[in-house]
């Protein structure tokens, strides 16, 4: 092992190299002295971590390993298991891991022999898998924006979708005696709910926090609440960057938790780093910080919390702005507390053992009975809607004349008769995990998640023929999304990541990726024109990160141009509009008409809004006058008339809330074929009855 020690004076000169806005000196005579702390050696990459007896379960850099911490201060790796993508939180419950991996979903992982993890299963959660808890058959998922997804895992190989609560902003999760306490990042806020019905969670109360939050952990009536970013309290308007620290809480009453006391860490802020986690003991607590490292605290008296400590680590690259990178401390991603040390996660270096006897006593795991899941209502007819249930999310739909290809997540790709009054299943292709599919002519194209990217040729006789397939860009990523939007020469794919990819078709045998562009933002859903506008210039919406076009004319696609400021969120889209060479944006509650490589500022773009400033949200699809809106995390499809598109107006009777998450609608004879993941497939009855 390699031995660090962060003392007074190296952290005053770190803080020199840096803008102060990136890192402020952490003053040992506010936060305690420097403490000392190992790197065990060939580490790199963590992200998460959890001590259970004498096995030490990591995450990072794709893959989960195990160490034997039998002798707590010399890890000792012991087996690995790669492949598993972006991985961020975990906990482990008799013998099972439970993985989250952002875009790669949720993994199950059979760790009963800590030498030779097996792989047990992958679950297709609804949105990017953040946070995790589990409680005997519930797995508590955070989805950020979309909230909690509550999962069957009774079945370890074969787990099943309950229900999504929706909340604010869920990044992380705990449960204990039949409630969620939810970390909820923007709004800056403790959720707390009653899942003694895990099918169908219920709000119990909503605490305000001084800054984004995150972690959560718990202990008896106790609850500690990491923050970071900006303060949310500040009355001089100054908070930013002072939101990150700890907050305790008396949760006797869940209702009204009562606040006990607070304390803040060195003013901090890079937004590319936003996870902020405390563990408690019986009268210590410590809180990983990213940048800012680890702070110690005795909490013997809740009420007033003491610094004993803290530390940074080694210096490392950081993104502070779009393409611009400095050198900070490494991010603290995850801690655990081991017997009489404290195990760190560098979020690039590795990790790092953190002697503390005597300080760093862990608690037993806090015991509660778990929720226990009812049988499944029997679901009475919606008059509003055909449904269709596979064994699987459905994510996405093409028309084909009264046909619908259908991509139905683990239950593959289906193709569906549409009638007026129902559809009926002409053929099932079982495709593993099937997430999106286009067409272009008699060729389909298919996201087949860790298969890649599958081209198809149509038959007669609802025959497909594989003609070539394209790997996924790295290991344990997921197609996700294709489009063909331009003259059927290249397709258009994304893993939900921070890159777009752009695959030349044309030898459908032989496809090859010929570009691949990132832009500040991500590809969290349906961002892109399905349709080129003058048969080459396709616009994407980059998730918070500006607007991008792309010219798809030549040999080669070419990013054309590029807006980059702050617009839609990955919620709002883009789509051409029909008979027309301008793309409709959803941005701000609002949308504009852009013509093919519209530059900045936006500013300057015209915007037509709802009557009364109502707010438009969405992914957009136009069908002759009419505007739909799937608004995928609130759990709504909205229909707007655009007769004059100048003036939009809502269509009152065709405004739906849903029990599931709505993908992209499509019209089939002027009603909406909506996918909506676990809920279906769901057709619109003949005027929206």
């Amino acid at each position: 092992m390699t031995a660090f020690l962060l003392t007074q004076l190296t952290g005053l000169a770190l803080a020199a190299k840096t803008p102060s806005r990136e890192i402020t000196p952490a003053d040992p005579a506010v936060y305690g002295p420097a403490l000392a702390y190992e790197k065990v050696e060939n580490t790199s990459g963590c992200a998460a971590m959890v001590v259970g007896g004498d096995i030490l379960y990591s995450i990072g850099r794709g893959a989960l390993t195990t160490y034997d911490v039998s002798t707590p201060a010399a890890p000792k790796a012991l087996g690995t298991l790669p492949g598993l993508g972006s991985v961020r939180q975990l906990a482990v419950q008799n013998g099972i891991a439970y993985v989250t991996a952002r875009d790669s979903g949720l993994w199950l992982v059979d760790v009963k022999d800590p030498a030779a993890p097996k792989l047990l299963s992958r679950y297709d959660t609804v949105e990017l898998a953040t946070g995790i808890d589990v409680a005997g058959d519930v797995a508590f998922v955070a989805l950020r924006v979309y909230g909690v997804e509550l999962v069957d895992v009774s079945n370890p190989a074969r787990p099943e979708h309950l229900c999504v609560f929706k909340t604010r902003e869920a990044q992380s999760v705990k449960y204990h005696n039949q409630k969620m306490y939810i970390g909820d990042w923007n709004s800056g806020e403790i959720t707390i709910a009653d899942v003694s019905n895990p099918r169908m969670p219920k709000l119990v109360s909503l605490t305000q926090l001084d800054g984004y939050g995150d972690g959560i952990d718990l202990r008896d009536n106790i609850c500690f609440a990491a923050t970071g970013h900006h303060a949310k309290n500040d009355p001089t308007n100054d908070g930013y960057g002072r939101g990150h620290g700890v907050e305790i809480y008396d949760i006797s009453d869940v209702a009204k938790p009562r606040k006990i006391a607070g304390v803040k860490f060195p003013q901090l802020y890079n937004g590319y780093r936003d996870f902020w986690t405390p563990r408690a003991t019986a009268s210590h607590l410590f809180v990983a910080d990213t940048h800012n490292g680890v702070f110690a605290l005795d909490i013997s008296t809740l009420s007033a919390p003491r610094f004993i400590g803290h530390l940074r680590l080694p210096l490392a690259p950081a993104t502070y702005a779009y393409r611009q990178t400095t050198q900070l401390p490494d991010a603290v991603a995850g801690i655990a507390v081991g017997d009489g040390v404290l195990y760190v996660a560098g979020s690039q270096t590795g990790l790092y053992v953190v002697p503390m006897p005597g300080v760093a006593v862990p608690l037993p795991p806090l015991r509660s009975a778990p929720p226990q899941i009812a049988p499944a209502p029997v679901q009475a007819p919606d008059a509003r809607f055909h449904s269709y249930r596979p064994d699987g999310q459905v994510r996405g739909a093409l028309i084909d004349g009264d046909l619908a290809w259908v991509a139905c997540g683990r239950a593959g790709l289906h193709l569906l008769k549409l009638r007026e009054d129902g559809m009926d299943v002409q053929r099932v292709w079982p495709l593993g995990e099937v997430f999106g599919v286009a067409a272009h002519g008699d060729m389909l194209a298919v996201a087949e998640g860790g298969a890649g990217l599958a081209l198809y040729r149509r038959a007669e006789g609802s025959e497909l023929r594989l003609l070539g397939r394209l790997q996924p860009p790295a290991s344990g990523a997921l197609v996700q999304r294709v489009w063909i939007p331009g003259d059927g020469r290249f397709a258009v794919y994304s893993t939900a990541t921070s890159q777009l990819y752009f695959a030349d078709i044309s030898d459908p045998q032989a496809p090859r990726q010929v570009l691949r562009h990132g832009q500040s933002g991500l590809l969290y859903s349906d961002l892109v024109c399905h349709r080129a506008l003058a048969g080459r210039y396709v616009g994407v919406n980059w998730h918070s990160g500006g607007l991008a076009w792309y010219d798809l004319g030549g040999d080669k696609p070419v990013v054309a141009k590029q807006v980059v400021e702050r617009l839609a969120s990955h919620l709002d889209g883009v789509v051409a509009v029909p008979g027309q060479d301008r793309m409709l944006y959803v941005i701000h509650g609002t949308y504009g008409l852009l013509s093919a490589l519209a530059e900045g500022p936006s500013n300057e773009w015209p915007r037509y809004r709802l009557p009364d400033n109502q707010r438009m949200n969405g992914i957009p699809t136009i069908d002759g006058d009419v505007l739909a809106l799937s608004e995928r995390a609130g759990k709504r499809v909205s229909v707007v008339d655009i007769s004059d598109i100048t003036a939009p107006k809502p269509v009152a009777e065709r405004q739906y809330k849903l029990e599931g998450n709505p993908d992209t609608v499509v019209f089939w004879r002027g009603r909406m074929l909506i996918p909506c993941g676990y809920q279906g497939l769901l057709l619109e009855r003949r005027g929206g009855e």
